[in-house]
């Protein structure tokens, strides 16, 4: 019997124990082979990733090379979270990519990662969780399993997005601002006017290349390369089993 989309895009990859315990494994063999004294550090990034492209990846290595170089920390792990299939819905409509399929792509993107894996958490829950939801769901994930190690989870966010949740003005967590244009000068205006700025928000000078899944959908759809816009299996995946699909 097939399924409808609507019934794939709510259908999780993973949502067994040990499927979201393997999660884990990257950043349990970072800590194993570290012998860095630094503060130890992870990163989260969420989103609809859809699809997944190299933005989403780039952007986790400004920010390691960042925070290292600037900020004193060791980057053990970084987790791409992709958004809950109801959110993307409601967000995108018909342009909503199945949950099965996000996850597969950002699994493909990230297999030659050492330290970046996709999260299956938030995907998984049976209702839409926003990011501080997932950010201190990954941080008690972590702290019950390394307990003892110190590991701080930083919320991987751009500039327009911190901005208009107004992420620097302080959280329960740690947020990492990368560039995003005019949002990195307005993030820096409005820190310059604090009595005292925040302690745990980073702001990383360096933009990253402005790629919209959005553009990278209407260029499939239109047949137009999308070379340089996707890791080439995501591209071979998204072509033969998104793209494919619908024509």
């Amino acid at each position: 019997q097939e399924l409808s989309s609507n019934a794939i895009s709510h259908m999780p990859a993973k949502t067994d124990v040990m499927a979201l315990e393997a999660d884990l494994d990257k950043l349990r063999a970072n800590l194993e082979a570290s012998n860095d004294s630094r503060p130890k550090a992870v990163l989260l990034l969420t989103g609809s990733m859809n699809p997944v492209h190299r933005m989403h990846t780039n952007v986790f290595e400004i920010a390691k090379r960042a925070l290292e170089r600037d900020h004193g920390f060791n980057v053990v792990a970084g987790f791409l979270s992709p958004s809950h299939g109801d959110y993307v819905e409601y967000k995108l409509g018909n342009a909503t990519i199945p949950s099965p399929h996000r996850i597969r792509m950002c699994e493909l993107a990230l297999e030659e990662s050492s330290w970046i894996t996709c999260g299956h958490w938030e995907v998984s829950m049976p209702s839409f969780k926003d990011f501080p939801a997932v950010t201190r769901a990954l941080s008690s994930q972590i702290a019950q399993r390394f307990p003892g190690q110190d590991i701080q989870v930083l919320f991987l966010s751009g500039a327009d997005h911190c901005y208009r949740c107004r992420l620097d003005l302080g959280t329960p967590y740690g947020v990492c601002c990368v560039g995003r244009g005019e949002f990195t000068e307005k993030l820096r205006a409005r820190i310059a006017k604090m009595p005292s700025p925040p302690t745990t928000f980073y702001l990383v000078d360096e933009a990253v290349d402005d790629v919209s899944s959005t553009v990278i959908r209407e260029r499939a759809l239109r047949g137009e390369s999308l070379a340089g816009l996707l890791h080439p299996a995501v591209e071979a995946y998204y072509l033969q089993n998104v793209v494919g699909a619908k024509s």
